[in-house]
This record gives structure tokens, C-alpha cells and sequence, in this order.
């Protein structure tokens, strides 16, 4: 934590009334075991996102195996019939999640719809798919498609099979994972950016005013700032600090940072908005990409939507 003006924090505590010490010290202890949570919920977000893809996999393969689709239900028996389908499901899916996550990606980061992206992964990932399932028939039944018409009609039911399993996944597992993701991705991107300039004469970072004040571990892609007090509360993509300081001074070293005040007590940076929900009476909030949801009040709504973010 740093006070504001750079003041040793020794200096800075003892130039403190009793009132603003417990203030600040309560505070500092919110900011701590707010960063453990926010570190435990990564963790536990990546584990249910690997726990909810494997259960995916489970569920097509044991659809296929009880399907038993292109004779392998006639000409296989149980056993056989699930090692076919597991390879032939593994190796389908490992090349699907690659190139799907690629694409998405892709489009996501561009503001550009899903459907294209899921529609184009599909095409791409068949054409491998089908090959494998091709030398799967032909190791297991001992048959496979040996003219053009055949590896058409063969190609067709692969990429069937793509776009069914892969909108699945993207709707049902990886959608909410992949946007807060790539919103992550995209304000660190371009924060970079900033920071290394056009050219020979690299630019000063615009956030570096603000992000000073903080300690070292905490100064990353500036996302939230909320008024507390005679505090402000500074969101990172590192986690949350308290800095006492005015709100307006803070909104004077984010000036040039592509954001806006959205409320009397809180500014919010253009990268950190992942969605937007109205609520009843006409009420607007920001869902950010760290979680947080953050009220727009109707005073700045309207530079809002000139700006375009809601």
C-alpha cells in the first residue's frame, strides 16, 4: 500500500488520526483476503473448466458407442466398439479443441459473431476428422470409402458430427470461460501496446500516474476504480489495492486511458466491460471481466452510449 504523494508509510501511518488508521488497516485487510479469493477462484474455474470438458467427452463417447454409427454396432463387439470410439473420439477431439479455440479466439477478440467462427472451426476440423475415422474403418472393419462420392458422403457425417459437438461445447462449457478470457487478453494486449509506442520514441505508459502508487505486485492492466470513503479502491488484473487519495485526483491520472466515469463512485476502463445487463426501471450495470458488477447511473449513461458500450 502507498500513500498518496509517495509518503514513506511509516510517515504516512503516524500522520494518521486513530479513525483513519482502523479504516486503513481494516481496508488493507479486505484488499488481502480479497487477492486470496480472487487467486482460489482462478484456480478453481480452471478445474471445473477441465472437469466440464472431460465430462463432454464421456457424454459423446459413450452416445457413439451406444450408437454404434458407420456398422461398427453391427460389425463390433463391446469391447471393440469402445476402443474404436475412444480413439477415434480422442483424436477428433484433441484436433477440434486446437483449431475451435484458435478461431473463436480469433473472432471473439474482433467483436465479430460466434456462429461464422464455430461454422468455419467445423469445415476445417473435419477434413483431419475424416481421415481418421477413414483409417479407423479400415484397421477395425477392414472397409473404407475408396471413391470420391464415399469420402464425400464420409466427410459430410464428420462435419455433421463437428458442429453438433463443437456449438455444444462452446455453448455449454467454454463460452463463459473464453469471453472473460479473451477480454483479459485483449486489454493486456493492448495495454502493451501503449506501452511500447509507435516506432523509435516508445510512449510512456498512460495508467503509470496511478499504477506508481501501487505496490509492485499489484501494478498490472488497470480495470475498476471505485470511491470508498476518503479511499479509493484500485481493481487490477493483479487483484485490488486501497490508496488514499480523492476520487478526482485518481480521475486525473487516468485521463488518458481509454475509460470512462460511469457513476458518481466508480470509473471503469473500456477493456475490463465483458457484458451488459439491464435490469428493471431501466437500470444499467457493467458486468466486468474480473467478475464485478458496476452500476451506471443515469447522469453518465448518456456518454456511455455515445461511446458505444451500452
Amino acid at each position: 500500500m502507498v500513500a498518496a504523494g509517495g509518503t514513506p508509510l511509516r510517515e504516512f501511518l503516524m500522520s494518521m488520526s486513530a479513525t483513519d488508521k482502523r479504516k486503513f488497516a481494516k481496508y488493507r485487510s479486505i484488499s488481502r483476503i480479497a487477492n486470496r479469493m480472487q487467486f482460489a477462484i482462478r484456480q478453481r474455474q480452471g478445474l471445473k473448466r477441465l472437469g466440464l470438458n472431460v465430462l463432454g467427452f464421456l457424454i459423446v463417447l459413450a452416445l457413439l458407442v451406444f450408437l454404434g454409427p458407420y456398422g461398427t454396432w453391427a460389425s463390433l463387439d463391446n469391447f471393440d466398439r469402445l476402443l474404436f470410439w475412444t480413439t477415434t473420439v480422442s483424436a477428433n477431439w484433441l484436433v477440434a479443441h486446437m483449431v475451435f479455440s484458435v478461431t473463436i479466439h480469433s473472432f471473439v477478440s474482433r467483436n465479430w459473431p460466434t456462429s461464422p467462427a464455430l461454422v468455419l472451426a467445423a469445415l476445417a476440423t473435419a477434413l483431419p476428422g475424416t481421415g481418421t475415422v477413414w483409417l479407423a474403418l479400415s484397421i477395425y472393419l477392414g472397409h473404407q470409402p475408396s471413391d470420391v462420392r464415399g469420402v464425400i458422403e464420409l466427410y459430410a457425417k464428420v462435419l455433421v458430427l463437428h458442429l453438433i459437438i463443437g456449438a455444444f461445447v462452446y455453448h455449454f462449457i467454454e463460452k463463459k470461460f473464453r469471453r472473460r478470457e479473451i477480454a483479459g487478453e485483449t486489454g493486456r494486449s493492448e495495454s502493451s501496446t501503449r506501452r511500447e509506442g509507435v516506432g523509435s520514441e516508445p510512449a510512456a505508459p498512460p495508467e503509470a500516474a496511478l499504477l506508481a502508487r501501487l505496490p509492485v505486485h499489484a501494478r498490472a492492466e488497470l480495470l475498476h476504480l471505485r470511491m470508498q470513503d476518503h479511499y479509493v479502491e484500485v481493481h487490477t488484473s493483479a487483484g485490488c489495492e486501497l490508496l488514499l487519495l480523492r476520487f478526482r485526483d485518481a480521475l486525473r491520472e487516468v485521463e488518458q486511458v481509454n475509460g470512462l466515469q460511469v457513476h458518481r463512485s466508480h470509473w471503469v476502463a473500456r477493456n475490463a466491460v465483458a457484458g451488459v445487463e439491464r435490469r428493471r426501471g431501466g437500470r444499467v450495470i457493467l458486468r466486468l471481466v474480473n467478475g464485478s458488477r458496476v452500476p451506471v447511473s443515469r447522469s453518465f449513461a448518456s456518454a456511455l452510449k455515445m461511446q458505444g458500450w451500452i
